[in-house]
This record gives C-alpha cells, structure tokens and sequence, in this order.
C-alpha cells in the first residue's frame, strides 16, 4: 500500500467519523422531537479508480411501528369524541343524590303534589306543586337543549375536520415534492428532515382518518383512507362537506337535511353503514351526529311525551276534551313541529305556571274547569295526578322504552341508566384506547425514536474509529519526514 492511499484512506476515514458523529449529535438533541426518526449514516465506496466513499444520512424509521401507533392514536381519538359526549349529557341529568337531578326534581314534584293533597286549598301548596312541575319539565328541556346544541357543535367540528384534513394532504403533496427534489440530488440530510415534517402532518390526519401510506418513487407517498379511499397520490382529492349552522331534532341525512362528505362528485358513506373515512375522530363525530345524539333525544322526547299523555289524560282530569293538555304540555300550541324534539318544548302547562298563579287552582280542580272551586274544596285531581306518576303502564312512546309497563319514576330511572351506561361504555373504550395509544407510541419510539444511552455507546465507537484514522495520518507523516531526510 503506498502511503498516499495509506494517507487518503485515513482521510476518508475521519471524514466518515465526523460525519457520524454529526449525525448522533443530531439524534441525540431531537430525541423526544415529534415526528424525529433516529438518523444513521450509510457508507457507500466509490467505484474504482475513484477512491473514497459517498456519504448519505439515513432516517431509520420502522413503518410498521408507526403503522399502529397511527391506528392507535386514530381511534383513542374517535373514542374520546364520544366519551366526552355521554359524560357531558351524563352529568347534565345529575346524580340521584344531588337536588339538581332530573330524579330529585321528580321526587320534588311528587312530594309538593302529596303536601298540596293534605291542604288541597292552599294557595302556597299549589304553588309549590306548579313550580317543582316547572322545574322537571326544565331539567328535561335543559337536557334536550344540550343534546341539541352538542350536535350542532359536532356538525360544526366536522367542518372543522375535513378542513384540516384538505389542508394537511395538500401539505403532504407539497412535501412529496421537496423530498422528491432532495432525493433526487442526493441531499440525504434535507430529504430526512423534511420526511420529519412529513410524519407529523400523517400524524395529525391519522388522528383524523385511518390512513395506510403507500410508497412512490423518489421517497414520495400516496395516502389512502382505511376503507379505501384514495386521498393522495400525486395530487390531492379533496373531502367536501356542507355543514349546517343549526341541527335539529327532526335533522337526518335520509332527508337530507345533514349531508355526508363527498369527493368530487361521489358521497362518502358515513355509520351507520361501512364508511370509507373510519378509524378517527371523523367517523365518531358522524357517528354522533347520526346515532347516539338522536338515541338520546329520542329517549328524553319519549319522557316528555310520557308525562303529558298521563297527565292530559281524562281520568287524571276529567275537565278536559278532545286534544287539551293537562299539566305539562307542549309549548307548540299549533302542533306545526316535529314530534322530535319534544322535550326541548316541554312546558307546564301556561294556564297554572308558576309566572300565572291565579291559576294554579286548576291544577286542582281541572285545566277545563270554568270557574275555581271553594276553598274548602276536596282534594280533587290531586291524587289522580299522583295515581298517574306510580301508574305501572305501558310507556307512551314504545320506540323508545319499549312495551314493558313502568312508572314515571322508572322511565325516568332508564333515561339516567342509559345515559349512565352510555358513558361507562364510551369511558371504558376511551380508556382501552389510549392505553393501546400510549403501548404502540413507545414500541414505535423504541423501534424508530433516540435511544440516547445507544447513542453514546456509538458515539465512543466513533471517537475510537476517529482516533485509529489520527493515527494513520500520524504515522504516514512521520514515515514521509523519514523519507525526506533520506
């Protein structure tokens, strides 16, 4: 070996060494960075005569990894949608215990109806017996306001959604081309950083969509949902979707009223049926949209419609005729709206209110009645009303409740259980996800991310391979100062 090559080969030698040593320090100060993926540096000898090698930075991340740690991260975010849901409406109905419940606000207006029948001319007990009605048909009505307005959000965040989704493939397309440009210059350290750029935007839509990434030419990628929907690939085909400003009660894409997303000119299905955006927090806000918000409001409808069938009935007041409501009723006086939402429109009653007490003899003595009784009057309708909440009946509303007889009590027991159990279902899931979440985000930075005690054990390896070329060029000058002394 002539001491030239000797000499050449010792440099390539530190310039190796110190480009690895570049690279660790690199790896090292972006451990923990979002999207970072642990840089190696791959060695590649020139083709002789040439001597030397070419350099090229390398990101080491492990797809498969990543993979599931995307699916993970999707679906502990669709599953965080919904627990948000059942819990909001979860509390709003409050526990039995406390005296904001919609059970305590029951129990209320049973107890001031048993108060008003052992005085059933006092003006106060009656008083009391049209507030706490009032008060119950507000919990429910408050109730029904929230799933209203939770479902108009959830409209709005869907827009939201498919925004960001539009903006990050667009995004992703504009990367796809820088990397594309450094790959094909051979710019290793550019492309790696840029693909860093390009894993967190997959990783803000994976939380969106399930996504599987497919590889193209020159480092570039196309995307495609989990149910088959080409997102990019070269260009982006963009999501649409017309959102609502408000949701109503009576709102369902069949009637179409709500819209389901499009690409181009192609609907997207969305659940109940097999949809081909899955996996992320877009098929849960769809899924609450179009499920478990109008199962809600179809559960507390089929409660104010109980209350007012079994109090317009004529043997609870036999003063009534033909369609008129008794104590609770309908605040569409004209019947125009749809019966869904009705408990948002649950009212007492406005000739007995609680802001109308020159009324509150009727409650006693009947809405039809013509004129007040005496104050010595007997209990009159009182224990019929109080017959009609311990009633064990069919429910009014069997699409809701079912055929099996309950009191009013026990409806209103089921709305709280159902929701109660709605959200321990959506909590546990949640919970079941992001624990999955957090076990495929550490297997994948084991498998992708900086592990800074490996970095150190190369970084001695280097400092010996950088030491060993020193000592090359070390003796190689000596052995030329021996020469020239010759």
């Amino acid at each position: 070996m002539s001491l030239s090559i000797a000499l050449t080969g010792a440099l390539n030698g530190l310039r190796i060494s110190s480009k690895r040593a570049e690279t660790v320090a690199s790896n090292v100060g972006n451990a923990g960075v979002d999207g970072y993926a642990r840089r190696s540096v791959e060695v590649t000898p020139l083709q002789p005569p040439l001597v030397g090698s070419r350099l090229n930075v390398v990101r080491n991340e492990h797809a498969p990894s990543v993979t599931l740690r995307r699916e993970a991260d999707g679906q502990a975010a669709g599953a965080g949608v919904l627990s948000e849901f059942w819990s909001g409406l979860d509390v709003r109905l409050g526990d039995p215990d406390s005296a904001q419940s919609l059970s305590a606000r029951l129990v209320a207006f049973e107890a001031a109806t048993v108060d008003a029948t052992a005085r059933p001319g006092s003006p106060e007990r009656l008083a009391a017996v049209s507030q706490t009605a009032d008060d119950l048909a507000r919990a429910i009505s408050d109730a029904s306001d929230d799933v209203v307005a939770r479902r108009s959000a959830t409209e709005r965040a869907i827009s939201t959604e498919v925004d960001g989704l539009n903006a990050d493939l667009h995004a992703v397309r504009d990367l796809n081309i820088e990397i594309a440009r450094a790959s094909a210059t051979k710019d290793g350290t550019t492309r790696a950083t840029l693909e860093d750029q390009r894993s967190v935007v997959l990783d803000r839509i994976s939380d969106r969509v399930g996504i599987r990434v497919l590889q193209r030419d020159l480092g570039a990628i196309a995307v495609i949902s989990e149910g088959g929907q080409i997102l990019l690939d070269g260009n982006v085909q963009e999501v649409s979707f017309s959102g609502a400003l408000l949701v109503e009660p009576d709102d369902t894409v069949v009637g179409g009223s709500l819209h389901r997303p499009m690409v181009g000119d192609r609907e997207i299905p969305t659940p109940p049926r097999p949809t081909h955006i899955g996996g992320g927090r877009l098929e849960a806000l769809f899924r609450l949209r179009d499920e478990d918000a109008p199962a809600a409001q179809a559960h507390l409808d089929g409660l104010a419609r109980e209350l007012i069938a079994r109090f317009s009935d004529s043997g609870v007041d036999p003063t009534l005729t033909g369609t008129e409501p008794g104590l609770f009723a309908d605040s569409d006086v004209g019947g125009t709206e749809p019966p869904e939402g009705l408990a948002g429109r649950l009212i007492v009653n406005p000739l007995a209110n609680p802001g109308t007490p020159g009324g509150h003899w009727r409650i006693r003595d009947g809405f039809g009645a013509a004129a007040m009784r005496d104050d010595s009057a007997p209990v009159g309708n009182l224990d019929a009303m109080l017959d009609a909440l311990s009633a064990v009946q069919a429910p009014a509303d069997a699409a809701a409740f079912g055929t099996a007889p309950r009191t009013v009590g026990g409806l209103a027991s089921g709305v709280k259980s159902l929701f109660s159990s709605m959200r321990a279902r959506a909590d546990d899931v949640a919970a079941t996800a992001a624990a999955t979440a957090r076990t495929a985000a550490a297997r994948d930075a084991e498998a992708s991310g900086v592990d800074v005690d490996e970095e150190m054990r190369r970084l001695i390896e280097i400092e010996q391979s950088y030491a060993a070329a020193a000592k090359v060029i070390e003796a190689v000058d000596e052995m030329m100062d021996r020469l020239t002394r010759i």
